[in-house]
C-alpha cells in the first residue's frame, strides 16, 4: 500500500469521543468548584462560630464580673459600691419566674425555627415587644470598668454615690431599647453573625461639679482606649434570658431564689445552610442574699 493510500485511512476523534471528553472535563470542573465552595463555606462557618462563642463568652464574663464585684463591694460604703445598681437592676427588672420560662415559647432549636426573626419574635414578645413576661437583654461590655477609668477624668466626674446611675440604660440593653439613629431596636437579628456594633458615647447628659461634659466627636482619636466608641448602636444575634431558680421543692419561709440561670443565646443565618445556626450557654449565679 502506498504512502498516499495509508494517509487515506487516518481519521480524527469521533463526536462521541469529543462529547465524552467534555463530559469528563465538566464533571471534574464541577467537583473542583464544589470542593472549593465547600471549603470556603466551612471556613466561614468556623469563623462565624468562633465570633458567636466570643460574644457569648463576653456576655457570660460580664455577668460573672457584675455579680462578683457586687458581692465584694457589699461591705464597702455606699459611695464605693459601683456594681450594686447593675446587679440589682438585672435581678429586679429582667429575671422571670421558672414557671413562665417553662410555659413560654423559649425553645430556639434550629430545627424548630425557620429564621432568626422567628426566634426573636418568640422570645421578645412579638414584633412590638410589649410582652412583659419575656424580658430579653444584653450587656454593653465596653462600659464595664471602674468609674475612675470610665470617662475622661479631666472632664467628667460621675456621681460618686452611684457611678452607673446615668448609664444603666447604656449598659443594660433591653428588648425595648431603640437606636436613635435608625429608629430600630438595638437588640436585633444578625445580618452576618452575632456581634455588637458601637459608636461614640455621648457624655453631655452626665454632669460634673462645674457643668456638663463635652460630647465625644469624630475629631477624637478613634484608636485610643477612651470613652469613645462604647455606645451600643446594635446588638445583633445575641441576647440573654434570666430565669429565677425554681424553689418549688425548697422549704423556705421567704422563698428567695437560691440561684439565677442566665440563658445566653445566639442565632444567625450561616452561609450555605438553610436552617439558622444557634449557640446557647447557661450561666448559673447564686444569690448572695441566700448564700449569707
Amino acid at each position: 500500500m502506498s504512502k498516499v493510500e495509508k494517509q487515506h485511512f487516518k481519521h480524527g476523534d469521533t463526536l462521541v469521543e469529543v462529547m465524552l471528553a467534555l463530559t469528563i472535563f465538566a464533571s471534574l470542573a464541577v467537583m473542583a468548584i464544589h470542593t472549593m465552595n465547600s471549603g470556603m463555606y466551612q471556613a466561614e462557618r468556623a469563623i462565624e462560630i468562633t465570633m458567636a462563642r466570643n460574644e457569648i463568652d463576653s456576655q457570660a464574663e460580664a455577668l460573672r464580673f457584675i455579680q462578683n464585684n457586687y458581692v465584694a463591694e457589699r461591705e464597702h460604703q455606699s459611695d464605693r459600691q459601683q456594681y450594686s445598681a447593675l446587679w440589682n437592676a438585672i435581678i429586679k427588672n429582667y429575671v422571670i419566674e421558672a414557671s413562665d420560662f417553662r410555659s413560654a415559647d423559649y425553645d430556639i432549636n434550629a430545627s424548630n425555627i425557620r429564621t432568626c426573626d422567628d426566634a426573636y419574635n418568640a422570645q421578645m414578645g412579638g414584633v412590638s415587644r410589649d410582652n412583659t413576661t419575656k424580658k430579653a437583654l444584653a450587656i454593653n461590655t465596653r462600659l464595664l470598668e471602674p468609674s475612675s477609668g470610665l470617662y475622661d477624668p479631666n472632664t467628667v466626674k460621675p456621681d460618686p454615690s452611684n457611678p452607673y446611675s446615668n448609664l444603666l440604660s447604656e449598659i443594660l440593653i433591653d428588648k425595648k431599647a431603640v437606636n436613635s439613629n435608625d429608629s430600630q431596636y438595638i437588640l436585633r437579628p444578625a445580618p452576618l453573625y452575632p456581634r455588637g456594633v458601637y459608636s461614640l458615647l455621648s457624655l453631655g447628659h452626665i454632669n460634673d461639679a462645674v457643668g456638663s461634659a463635652t460630647d465625644a466627636t469624630n475629631s477624637d482619636n478613634t484608636l485610643a482606649e477612651d470613652y469613645i466608641y462604647r455606645k451600643a448602636e446594635s446588638i445583633e444575634g445575641i441576647w440573654i434570658i434570666a430565669v429565677k431558680g425554681d424553689n418549688s421543692n425548697i422549704v423556705r419561709s421567704d422563698r428567695n431564689a437560691e440561684y439565677y440561670d442566665f440563658y445566653i443565646r445566639s442565632c444567625w443565618q450561616a452561609v450555605g445552610l438553610s436552617a439558622p445556626s444557634t449557640l446557647t450557654t447557661i450561666v448559673r449565679l447564686y444569690n448572695p442574699e441566700v448564700i449569707d
